[in-house]
């Protein structure tokens, strides 16, 4: 017995979740400032994001799985607009007024800097803050890019 076939859904990253075409709606990035430094080869991008409340739009129950796929959209924004390739490395940080130090996350490849990463790590920094809304203002991230150095040299004979 075959089973009937189902409607197709919208691509998302995970089932039973929102279109991920809907997560750039709720974010505006613009990139302030780029530093490049070819000794080092590295590339330094500041960008404003301006996060805009949606709260009201997603049932409390979805918030945590949009708030993940939200920052998926984004670091995914982040990491094509800084041509990013599998072997090199990204650092990212984070401002917002409503915290009282920046978060951190290391050096990692591009597969490695997911929203789980930035997640738990802004969750450890909000620990010594009373209350975090990332909607209620600009946040400024900066995102070091290193590129992987190509090998471009000749044999010898």
């Amino acid at each position: 017995m075959s089973e009937p076939e189902s409607t197709p859904r919208p691509t998302t990253s995970k089932p039973n979740s929102l279109p991920l075409a809907n997560h750039e709606t709720y974010y505006h990035i613009r990139e302030t400032e780029k530093r490049s430094s070819r000794k080092f080869r590295t590339t330094a991008y500041k960008y404003t994001v301006k996060f805009k409340d949606f709260k009201s739009n997603v049932p409390l129950e979805k918030a945590e799985s949009f708030i993940t796929e939200l920052w998926d959209s984004l670091l995914t924004t982040l990491k094509r607009q800084c041509h990013a390739k599998d072997d090199d490395r990204l650092r990212l940080s984070i401002e917002h007024d409503a915290l009282k130090s920046p978060v951190w996350i290391e050096f990692s490849t591009p597969e490695e800097l997911t929203a789980f990463k930035v997640i738990d790590k802004i969750q450890h920094v909000q620990q010594s803050n009373d209350e975090f809304d990332i909607t209620d203002g600009k946040a400024t991230l900066s995102m070091t890019h290193v590129s992987h150095p190509q090998g471009t040299g000749r044999k010898k004979s």
